[in-house]
C-alpha cells in the first residue's frame, strides 16, 4: 500500500484501517527510514538531487542522535551504579 492509498483509507475508513496499521510490525528506526525521503521531498524543490542532499544529512543526524542517546544512557546507568555502591 503506497502513501496515497494509506492516507485515503485512513480518512475514509478509519475503523478498518487503524487495526491493520496497529498490527504491522514497526520500530522507530524503520518508520523514520521509510518516511525520510517523503519528508525530504516536502522540504525541498521537486528534483531527486535536492531530495537526496536533504535526506542524507537528516539520516545522519538521526543516527547521531541515537548514538548519543545510547552513550548518555550508558553513562547515566554507570553513574547510578557508582552512587549505589558509594552508599553504606
Amino acid at each position: 500500500m503506497n502513501v496515497v492509498e494509506r492516507a485515503k483509507s485512513i480518512l475514509l475508513q478509519p475503523a478498518q484501517t487503524w487495526p491493520v496499521i496497529d498490527a504491522e510490525p514497526a520500530t522507530v528506526q524503520s518508520i523514520y527510514k521509510d518516511w525520510l525521503f517523503i519528508i525530504a521531498a516536502i522540504l525541498t524543490p521537486p528534483d531527486a538531487v535536492s531530495q537526496c542532499i536533504m535526506a542524507v544529512p537528516m539520516y545522519l543526524l538521526y543516527e547521531g542522535g541515537m548514538l548519543m542517546a545510547r552513550i548518555l544512557m550508558k553513562m547515566r546507568l554507570e553513574h547510578q551504579k557508582q552512587e549505589q555502591a558509594d552508599r553504606p
